[in-house]
């Protein structure tokens, strides 16, 4: 920013245009001075406003009021320009959901949020089941139609020898090609829904597909797996950047490559870094509370135990905590006398 000095200088006029035009440029360097206390200014302007003089002496006028000086502002040059502030968080660059094609129960989970994973390592395991039940029957539809390909090929060969001897009609050999060509035909559908079952089975091993930190995990063992639907969320720590929410006031100042400083409010104690699930914040809270004395805090925590696992058993319901009461204790008294009976001190 350059410091600026506006002088105006108002000369006597001798005519009503003259101190017309000295009212409005009085006028208009006050406000400019009310406005220029409120921007900056990049050059030294100086304004000299000299009255026009007319041979009518009757309608000459003379204003004798002193020229009026303004000093603005004096600031020193710097080479910042405007700033804003936003707020925003840290987040890999390189993050991946996790997720299978194929529906089925989970029968194997060897991931937890906050646990390192390389690229390759098996995470998840799906019920296979199904996809075995369907390899059976393509084994045995390959077989079938090999046995039938084996039989037409050879009936195929021999009436080619017999119609060389001359001893079948062009029609029976004609018929015996296309029974061949058909036994082929099925013997490589066979084959490749047998490549697509083996193809399945791939899918029932889940593995990590970068290496990186497990930030989510949206299913547990014995949950229903489904296509597309997000197993688990890995992030790369090795690569981050600030996600920051930038009002649209501000966006003009946002350029590629420009520079960001990076701060803390006053007061504010340093970061704590923490692992976080989707399970932190419950989806529902109940309380269990009686008027009754007959209900004391241990039957109260019996109750809810109950109501919990009644819960457990609604779809969808990933976990239930109990919170508070007694829990059940077992006092063991020991008999002497029995004890002695059977050697035992």
């Amino acid at each position: 920013m350059t410091g600026t000095e506006i002088v105006i200088d108002l000369s006597n006029s001798s005519s009503p245009e003259g101190e017309n035009a000295l009212r409005f440029f009085e006028t208009a360097g006050k406000n400019l001075v009310k406005a220029e206390l409120n921007v900056s200014v990049k050059h030294h302007i100086v304004l000299s406003i000299v009255g026009s003089c007319s041979s009518d002496k009757k309608k000459s006028a003379q204003n004798a009021d002193a020229p009026i000086s303004v000093t603005v502002s004096h600031t020193t040059v710097s080479s910042e320009g405007p700033s804003a502030i936003a707020s925003g968080k840290l987040v890999a660059k390189n993050s991946v959901n996790v997720s299978t094609r194929m529906m089925g129960y989970i029968t194997s989970m060897k991931a937890e949020v906050g646990q390192n994973v390389r690229a390759g390592q098996l995470l998840v395991s799906i019920n296979a089941a199904d996809i075995q039940a369907k390899g059976g029957q393509a084994n045995a539809q390959t077989s079938q139609a090999q046995a039938s390909y084996n039989i037409a090929r050879k009936d195929y060969e021999r009436f080619q020898n017999l119609y060389k001897s001359q001893s079948t009609s062009q029609k029976e050999l004609d018929d015996m090609r296309a029974r061949y060509e058909m036994a082929q035909a099925g013997l490589q559908a066979a084959q490749q829904m047998k490549n697509e079952v083996n193809a399945q089975y791939s899918y029932i091993n889940v593995t990590a597909p970068i290496s990186g930190t497990v930030t989510a995990k949206f299913a547990e063992q014995g949950n229903m797996a489904s296509p597309r639907m997000p197993l688990l969320t890995i992030e790369s720590p090795s690569s981050l950047q600030a996600q920051v929410l930038v009002s649209e006031q501000n966006i003009t100042m946002i350029s590629n490559g420009m520079p960001v400083d990076v701060i803390f409010p006053k007061n504010v104690m340093e970061p704590m870094v923490k692992t976080r699930s989707i399970d932190d914040v419950p989806m529902l809270g109940l309380t269990l509370w009686s008027d009754n004395p007959h209900y004391n805090d241990f039957q109260l925590r019996q109750i809810g135990e109950e109501l919990s696992s009644e819960i457990k058993k609604i779809k969808d319901v990933s976990l239930t905590k109990t919170i508070g009461g007694r829990n059940r204790q077992l006092q063991v008294i020991l008999d002497k006398d029995k004890m002695a009976l059977y050697l035992i001190s």
